[in-house]
């Protein structure tokens, strides 16, 4: 970055004085920018829904500029005046109600505004922009095609476990007189694309957008006046599986059958209308698609010898179609306006440089990590066939490295040539690849394959700011922040990764630590809006079947198990969004008059852990993910140095079980339910619900105790005495006064404990990174984050990153991909969370919450000693701020450009505050660095420092596993206190007593444990035993109602006969309990401990005979006695055990049949089980 704060005023002024008086006034007229309805470029409205209106201002930096007033004018496509508010006296621009006359459904309106400044001077016109209102009648009828329907009836699980080609459906339509507009209301499940006599309806991708499907579905809308001609007309559509039948989200609700739902409204020029919709005349042809398979995941073939590019004009022979089938979705699908920016193409790559690392192999680098499909032009002989491979990253000899591909490791798109001169092929619908490198096999030379690129697409969210710094490597990060973004914002959601077949709407470090941060980035309003409203389908497609308040960790979901830091997404994102930019409609709709959802999760909170305020539950129906990717690293801290690059370190380093965590996970909870109530008592406070406010203060209050009292060590550490349970004391502000100094002491002592590095997890680091800045040592954070060793951004972007990688450690110069995780993804969203701390520390700009929307906010200077030099260009919901300084000693001359209608207050490090006005300003002030010794000192001291006291094993003060050690002497001292001698019989399953509804009762009077229900089990007669339990391998099981208490030991006793030798399944089991399985001819019991955790070395097998023949099998964990024991017909096996061991506690249902690698196939009868209490 060159020196040019002031010189660029300079010449600014000295512009405006020789271009003369009318030119200059010319470019600071005040104007409205971005103009946006229901914040969005192009909404949707819903049937009698009133729009509303949002713009910003700029007026190029000039002091004291002021909205008085606006005009809004809303108009008819033919430009007919619907509405015209005239000059209305108002400073406000956003969300402006319409306040016209009702607007007319299945519409097309143009809308514009003007402001008029401090002298009642009016702006220009924006450019009319369109909106349209939605149906209120569709007459159209969701269809499919007939080869789908025989598919679902035959069986359903192929619709998801097998390849299909897109279906092609069509119509054709007369008009008879001039059209004076024609709207396309279009939707599906699966994805779609659409033509016009030939011509593409919208370049959007991956439409609509991902929902909860089986509860809701977007449909969106497009003019398609001048597609349409008299006479006669084709619509035709193609229509994939998309993410639909994908197996991250198969429990969406929806049953998997891809179906079409669509309808033209037509105006006429006379003033009648007509539609055309979807319906049992349309044609179909899956059988010829030329899309073979588009898989949204790994690919597809597309064979262009079975395109007719006439298949979508009128006139088209389709007598060899099929008649389309009337199919509706699920009972109760709604389907709502679009409310979110479509997916579509925004750049376009070109390969930097080409590898052959094998005759006829050709490798071809775009130079950044990208997500979309090629497309490229070829001269081949007919039926030749040439494909395609993707990857993030080259082995060394040059090829493609697809081990971090996961599921994705097989992509691959096939091109089958038609025998054409130059035939174009634009990449298959509905999928894209997430990677930099493009392998093409099969050419007959390399001068067949010409014009290749990439075409990069991403959610149309408007670009929000611009970052110009003096440190390349600090540009570096905010670049791949910016492009793991772009890349991983597709369809409605935030995937968490691009490259493997995982791409999942996660929340927590996807999603919920990443309001107010991907705003700085990209205008984010309308995708939180519709990530609120997934996350309530979540749950409201389960209903009655979990608590409202369990919020799954996904959203939209396909599992419903919360999670701390995830769940309160619903929460924190809300309330961030109301701060960012003025929203308090979000948390209307969230926090609601009824049973909101951030009250019912604050509820779900309360009666799961309790009113202590410490997160107790860290079992079922809770999951933990979290904290994730803290010290669990490949590579040892330090990486990067001479002294960790011999080549064998990796797999001497990297041992799970020898890896402690950062964080307890009760302290972890703890901290994001503090943090979630608080948000929650801002909502109420905010909304004016001042009695909720203050009980939700209360319980976030009870929560920040907790950090500080029920984790102290009781010898001045907290939890495992690391960076987090700092962070957390003093991010939250429970550590308060002199315990807020003891934190920051503790802070410190394990920053130096891990040499200087982050040991914190994506939840966490980066309010390490805040808390470090905010008390006294910017260069120490900024060495932490900046640094070129790992775990840092620093050894990322040293290490030609291109795109945020999903862990400090998954690639290493010399060793390429380290292959000790399957978490690698190299454009992942995790950690782009970092950004919070380069904008509201480093760059140094903070939202104000008490006037939201940037209508005030704060300027404080950076203390570092690096960057020296800022420019930060931000787009804000009002209008452009910048923010840009230049560091001179210990002074910082700031130049900073507040939005008119705005105010900001600087705030310098010694105390002093200057509040600016709307304008451009330059300021100087007093921001000295600090000095002092090792950690205490300036980042020259820090780096010397940590130069000659890096990260040693052997003084790491981390006390995980002293700790876990200690609670595990305390369950052992506990279960030595419970003394019990015999069995008790608690449950007896006799299938003779089988009732009427198909449920088996427990036998035993007074026994524990409730029917077995069965699902896909049926009652079979044996001639041997009677009634008994036949499971047909698949889709069979067999639950007890209830909880299981766990005790201090079991017998299992059961009745098997086994009909499938082979495979791998449960027999019985409580899940975290034990399990009694079998497995390839052997029966297995296995156990979780207190002294033994780990199930997969704690088990016992016998062979079980495969005759056929019913066989008793009796299964015991019997610590009085010193033995686990697994008995068939006389033969034994026993594993010693320790006679303090218990089961570990849990509370699960009793499951038979249950998947694990296969179902279990044969029968069972008379289960017996007991307990040792």
């Amino acid at each position: 970055m060159k020196k040019r704060t002031t010189t660029m005023i300079a010449l600014l002024c000295g512009a405006l004085i020789a271009l003369g008086g009318a030119t200059a006034a010319a470019a600071v007229q005040l104007k409205p920018v971005y103009p946006q309805c229901l914040r969005l470029e192009t909404a949707i409205l819903k049937p009698q829904q009133a729009p509303q209106f949002s713009w910003g201002l700029d007026a190029g930096g000039r002091d004291g500029a002021a909205q008085t007033a606006y005009q809004i004018m809303v108009t008819t496509p033919a430009g007919e005046t619907v509405w015209d508010s005239g000059e209305v006296s108002s400073a406000d621009t956003l969300d402006v109600p319409y306040s016209g006359p009702a607007l007319a459904p299945a519409s097309q309106f143009d809308w514009q505004v003007r402001v008029f400044d401090e002298k009642d001077k009016p702006s220009d016109w924006t450019e009319p922009q369109r909106f349209f209102t939605g149906l209120d009648d569709w007459k159209a009828q969701w269809i499919t095609s007939p080869e789908i329907v025989a598919i679902a009836e035959e069986d359903a699980k192929r619709l998801y476990e097998e390849d299909h080609p897109a279906r092609m459906l069509r119509t054709e339509f007369d008009l008879s007189k001039p059209v004076k507009t024609a709207t396309l209301y279009i939707t599906s499940l699966g994805n779609y694309r659409g033509w016009i006599n030939g011509k593409l309806v919208s370049e959007d991708r991956l439409a609509p957008s991902a929902t909860q499907y089986g509860y809701r579905v977007f449909y969106r809308a497009y003019d398609v006046t001048e597609l349409l001609q008299e006479g006669s007309n084709a619509l035709a559509v193609l229509l994939g599986d998309g993410s639909l039948t994908r197996s991250r989200v198969t429990s969406f609700g929806a049953d998997f059958i891809t179906r079409l739902l669509a309808q033209i409204e037509i105006e006429y020029a006379d003033g009648s209308r007509d539609s055309v919709g979807t319906g049992s005349d349309w044609r179909s042809m899956m059988e010829k698609s030329p899309w073979q398979a588009a898989d949204f995941d790994l690919g597809g073939i597309y064979d262009a010898r079975l395109f007719d590019p006439a298949w979508s004009t009128a006139g088209f022979e389709d007598g060899g179609w099929r008649q389309a089938v009337v199919s509706p979705p699920v009972e109760g699908t709604r389907v709502d306006p679009e409310t979110v920016q479509p997916c579509r193409p925004n750049h376009v790559l070109k390969p930097v440089a080409e590898y052959e690392p094998r005759p006829g192999v050709y490798v071809f680098d775009f130079g950044e990590q990208f997500t979309g499909v090629a497309r490229f032009t070829v001269t081949l002989p007919e039926g030749h066939e040439i494909r395609l491979r993707h990857a993030q990253v080259l082995a060394r000899d040059k090829t493609l490295d697809v081990w971090n591909y996961r599921g994705n490791s097989k992509n691959e798109t096939v091109y089958v040539s038609a025998g054409g001169k130059s035939e174009r092929f634009e990449g298959l619908p509905f999928h894209f690849n997430g990677s930099r490198y493009v392998e093409i096999s099969g050419l007959p030379s390399r001068e067949a394959l010409e014009d290749l690129e990439v075409i990069h697409f991403a959610d149309a969210m408007r670009a929000a700011s611009t970052l110009d710094t003096s440190v390349p490597t600090l540009d570096g990060l905010w670049e791949i922040i910016r492009r793991a973004y772009s890349g991983n914002l597709k369809s409605g959601i935030v995937m968490d990764c691009v490259g493997r077949n995982e791409r999942a709407p996660w929340l927590g470090d996807c999603y919920t630590s990443h309001i107010g941060v991907i705003d700085y980035f990209f205008d984010s309003i309308a995708h939180h809006r519709k990530r609120m409203q997934d996350i309530q389908d979540q749950v409201a497609y389960r209903p009655g079947k979990t608590h409202p308040g369990q919020l799954g960790m996904r959203a939209p979901s396909f599992g419903g198990a919360p999670s701390p830091f995830y769940s309160d997404a619903a929460s924190i994102v809300s309330k961030g969004t109301q701060v960012f930019y003025d929203d308090p409609f979000i948390l209307e709709f969230v926090y609601g008059e009824g049973p909101g959802q951030v009250r019912a999760l604050m509820d779900f909170q309360l009666e799961q852990n309790g009113l202590s305020g410490k997160f107790t539950k860290t079992e079922p129906p809770y999951a933990f993910w979290a904290p994730w990717l803290d010290r669990k690293m490949t590579l040892p801290p330090g990486s990067g140095q001479d002294r960790w690059n011999s080549g064998d370190f990796p797999s001497r380093w990297f041992q799970r079980d020898k890896m402690p965590s950062s964080a307890s996970q009760e302290a972890y909870g703890t901290f994001w339910w503090s943090v979630s109530a608080q948000a929650v008592a801002d909502m109420a406070r905010y909304l004016g619900k001042e009695s909720e406010a203050a009980e939700y203060e209360a319980m976030a209050e009870r929560s920040r105790q907790s950090l500080i009292r029920d984790f102290d060590n009781g010898d001045g550490t907290w939890d495992y005495h690391d960076q987090p349970i700092y962070t957390y004391g003093l991010i939250t502000g429970a550590a308060q006064g002199e315990l807020r100094d003891v934190f920051l002491k503790n802070l410190l002592q394990t920053v130096k404990s891990y040499g200087g590095h982050i040991s914190g997890g994506t939840d966490v680091f980066f309010n390490t990174l805040i808390a470090l800045s905010r008390n006294g040592y910017p260069d120490l954070a900024w060495f932490m984050a900046m640094r070129p060793e790992m775990p840092s951004f620093g050894y990322m972007i040293e290490s030609g990153a291109t795109a945020m990688w999903e862990r400090f450690d998954l690639y290493h110069p010399e060793w390429g991909l380290l292959r000790n995780f399957t978490t690698a993804d190299m454009n992942h969203v995790g950690l782009n969370s970092v950004a919070k701390w380069i904008v509201e520390d480093v760059i140094g700009l903070r939202p104000d919450p008490a006037q939201p929307g940037f209508k005030h906010f704060f300027i404080r200077p950076w203390t570092g000693s690096e960057p020296k030099e800022i420019d930060f260009q931000f787009d804000s919901p009002r209008g452009p701020i910048r923010v840009a300084w230049e560091r001179n000693g210990d002074q910082v001359t700031l130049n900073a450009t507040v939005p008119p209608n705005c105010s900001a207050t600087v705030q310098w490090p010694n105390g002093k505050e200057e509040t600016l006005g709307s304008g451009t300003h330059t300021l100087t002030g007093d921001a000295p660095l600090k000095q002092g010794e090792g950690v205490e000192g300036g980042l020259d001291e820090i780096r010397r420092y940590f130069q000659e006291n890096p990260y040693d094993p052997e003084k790491d003060t981390n006390r995980y596993f002293e700790i876990k050690e200690a609670e595990r002497a305390k369950e052992m001292a506990e279960a030595v206190a419970v003394t019990a001698t015999e069995f008790t019989p608690v449950i007896f399953w006799d299938m003779e007593t089988v009732t009427a509804e198909g449920h088996v009762g427990n036998s035993l009077s007074g026994g524990s444990g409730a029917e077995l229900l069965l699902e896909g089990v049926v009652l079979v007669d044996d001639p041997e035993r009677g009634k008994v339990l036949s499971f047909n391998g698949e889709n069979a099981l067999a639950t007890a109602e209830g909880a299981w208490q766990g005790n201090k030991a079991v017998r299992i006793e059961m009745m098997v006969k086994n009909e499938a030798p082979a495979g791998q399944s449960v027999l019985l089991g409580v899940p975290f309990v034990f399990s009694l399985n079998k497995v390839a001819g052997f029966a297995k019991f296995q156990f979780n401990s207190v002294q033994r955790p780990d199930r997969r070395n704690n088990d016992i097998g016998i062979p079980v005979l495969q005759t056929g023949e019913w066989r008793t099998i009796t299964a015991e964990f019997d610590p009085a006695n010193g033995i686990a024991r697994i008995e068939c017909d006389g033969q034994v096996a026993t594993l010693e055990i320790d006679r303090k061991d218990i089961l570990r506690p849990r509370t699960q249902d009793i499951i038979l049949g249950n998947k694990l690698n296969a179902f279990f196939k044969g029968q069972i009868d008379d289960i017996r089980i007991s307990v040792m209490d």
